[in-house]
């Protein structure tokens, strides 16, 4: 009942328990502006309107739920993974539309200092900059573009062969649109090992930070406010 009530409150872009079916995606073209093939689909289109979520909220507890719905960032420890969690007053496209122009991210995203998109006609990288408490770090990940019903996903995960100072790092961002209005949800999960041990303490401190500072820097430019 519980898991119901709550689905009929965000709508279908967002699947409160049960399991997800496997989504329609598709790969990355194989030419250089390969962000422009993943824009968000009509809402007309097969692959848009049949496909299941991709934003799964079964295991959240009614006062996370709750929390989300009265405009809170939820952020927690998912396995080895950490995720932030927020509504975003805006249609699922628009948002998608700013999370794919990478060239922004330095500006709205924190902690993130430049980003450039490489790669040739084989594979698609972005090469990223950051700076944590005081220190600077860089990676290359290759990137990808799911579709779903409703909802996409841009996910990133480490170039092995490329310089870096992470030994683990993905980074995957959901979108979903919440019923028909201006509303939708927005869910970033990362996994970050540098090699130096970092107690869980510090770990979810510093994604406290990050994570809502991400979104909510996301949201603003988004919604302009």
């Amino acid at each position: 009942m519980y898991a119901r009530r709550i689905g009929d409150r965000f709508g279908p872009g967002v699947l409160i328990g049960g399991s997800i079916i496997v989504a329609l995606t598709f790969s990355l073209p194989r030419h250089a502006d390969a962000q422009a093939d993943c824009m968000w689909p009509a809402a007309t289109s097969d692959s848009f309107a049949n496909g299941p979520s991709s934003v799964d909220l079964g295991d959240y507890s009614e006062s996370e739920v709750e929390a989300l719905e009265a405009g809170e960032i939820v952020v927690r420890r998912a396995a080895d993974q950490y995720e932030g969690v927020a509504i975003v007053e805006a249609e699922a496209r628009s948002v998608w539309r700013v999370l794919i122009d990478f060239d922004t991210w330095p500006r709205i995203v924190p902690n993130v200092e430049s980003v450039s998109v490489q790669g040739s006609s084989e594979d698609h990288r972005l090469h990223q900059r950051f700076k944590f408490l005081w220190t600077r770090y860089e990676a290359t990940s290759f990137w990808s573009c799911e579709m779903g019903g409703y909802s996409a996903r841009l996910r990133l995960r480490l170039d092995p062969t490329a310089p870096s100072d992470f030994e683990r790092l993905e980074t995957v961002f959901d979108v979903a649109q919440i019923g028909d209005g201006p509303k939708s949800i927005v869910r970033v999960r990362t996994l970050a090992e540098t090699g130096v041990p970092m107690p869980q303490i510090i770990r979810m401190a510093i994604a406290r930070s990050v994570l809502p500072d991400s979104l909510a820097a996301l949201s603003r430019e988004v919604t302009g406010f």
